[in-house]
């Protein structure tokens, strides 16, 4: 081989090489935009619903970014709601709806990305039933007799008092709920504490996401409530421990709205296949206004 074929064929193979990494060429990779995601997380697919305002919480994902996620009833957009939290690539998201009347309705979520592109709808089907006809309940207080030292009984009625409750949803994957005080307080500093830390534990938390905490507030007179909070998410101790501190003037929406409340609070997890699970709401909290 002389020296001028020398020089020419490693020429040959440089310019070979370099044409299989131009953009476009056959055989080049590609890379495809990432495309955002959108799913309801309750009600659930099949569900039965009152006719009365029902709280839809749904969610948008995206590998990048979500700006905006649009939730539509039957083919209509009823919200559009930018991402709070600019720049992530999930948001948790709710949703007031007042079906108009009884019937069958799909609901359908869809999340946009940071391109302007809009994934593509999911969709659940729930059906709205009229409610049968009720009766007030009759209170049952509590029945005390006291014996005076004269021997005549009298008769008091002295009824119970209790913070509402509502039925666990996620049993088995919360283990243990804890909080580091039962009262709390708004306003000035000299009455307690103006802020409570919770402790909570996951059962089986490797490939766990999130876990989140929503807070509002019920009137103990009035029963009137808050809206819940956009959320807050725990720092994780490892080993499925997460805790989280929710000061009353900085965490809790409206918070000045009673001078004594139950502070209910709720935990949610996000599960490795994108689902939720819900702890029961927790009313064993009072939070009252120091003057």
């Amino acid at each position: 081989m002389n020296k001028r074929s020398t020089i020419i064929l490693p020429v040959i193979l440089l310019l070979a090489v370099m044409s299989c990494a131009i953009p476009g060429q056959a055989g080049a990779p590609t890379i495809e935009a990432s495309q955002a995601q959108a799913a309801i997380d309750a009600p659930k697919d099949g569900d039965a619903l009152p006719l009365s305002p029902y709280e839809i919480v749904y969610h948008g994902s995206d590998m990048v970014e979500v700006t905006q996620v649009e939730l539509s009833v039957n083919s209509v957009p009823v919200s559009i709601q930018a991402n709070p939290s600019p720049g992530a690539g999930f948001v948790l998201l709710r949703y007031i709806w007042t079906p108009p009347a009884p019937g069958t309705y799909i609901i359908q979520p869809r999340a946009q990305n940071q391109s302007g592109e809009w994934g593509p709808y999911s969709s659940i089907k729930v059906t709205v039933e009229q409610p049968a006809p009720t009766t007030n309940p009759t209170l049952e207080p509590t029945i005390e007799i006291i014996t005076s030292q004269t021997a005549e009984a009298t008769l008091y009625i002295q009824p119970t008092l209790s913070a509402p409750t509502l039925n666990p949803v996620g049993s088995g994957i919360f283990t243990g709920v804890s909080k580091s005080t039962d009262k709390f307080y708004y306003g000035a500093d000299s009455c307690g504490p103006k802020s409570v830390t919770f402790s909570v534990s996951i059962n089986n938390p490797a490939g766990i996401r999130y876990v989140f905490i929503f807070v509002r507030l019920e009137d103990k007179v009035t029963h009137n409530v808050t809206e819940w909070n956009d959320g807050k998410a725990t720092n994780s101790l490892g080993t499925g421990n997460y805790t989280v501190v929710i000061n009353s003037q900085g965490d809790v929406p409206n918070y000045a709205s009673y001078p004594e409340a139950w502070f209910g609070y709720q935990f949610v997890v996000q599960q490795p296949d994108g689902s939720f699970v819900r702890s029961e709401v927790h009313y064993d909290i009072t939070l009252a206004k120091c003057p």
